[in-house]
């Protein structure tokens, strides 16, 4: 790491940390999210090994479009993240026969 002088924000950051530890207990409990994790590790280097995008630590600076990331996961996977908006859509619709109709065409 070399110094290039120093910089000041203006504006307002945030700041998030990830532990590793942490993060590899989470996912041994919980299989299917990690198999989540890993497809969208495994579809984000594809689309950075095809786009070749200006690599950043900052995801704004590296302009890979998020909803194309996820219609490249498998499908299997791209089910398993939908279900939880689909209960919530489900959950909403329960007692009203016109929002029931709608979600069973949803569901399809």
């Amino acid at each position: 790491w070399k110094s290039q002088g120093l910089a000041e924000c203006v504006g307002h950051g945030e700041l998030m940390v990830v532990l590793a530890e942490g993060f590899a207990v989470v996912l041994k409990r919980h299989r299917s999210i990690a198999e989540i994790v890993q497809d969208y590790a495994k579809t984000l280097v594809k689309v950075i090994k095809d786009e070749r995008p200006l690599l950043s630590d900052l995801s704004s600076m590296m302009k890979i479009d998020s909803d194309r990331l996820i219609c490249a996961m498998p499908q299997d996977t791209r089910l398993k993240l939908s279900m939880p908006a689909l209960r919530a859509v489900q959950a909403q619709a329960a007692g009203n026969a016109k929002k029931s109709k709608a979600f069973r065409e949803l569901e399809k």
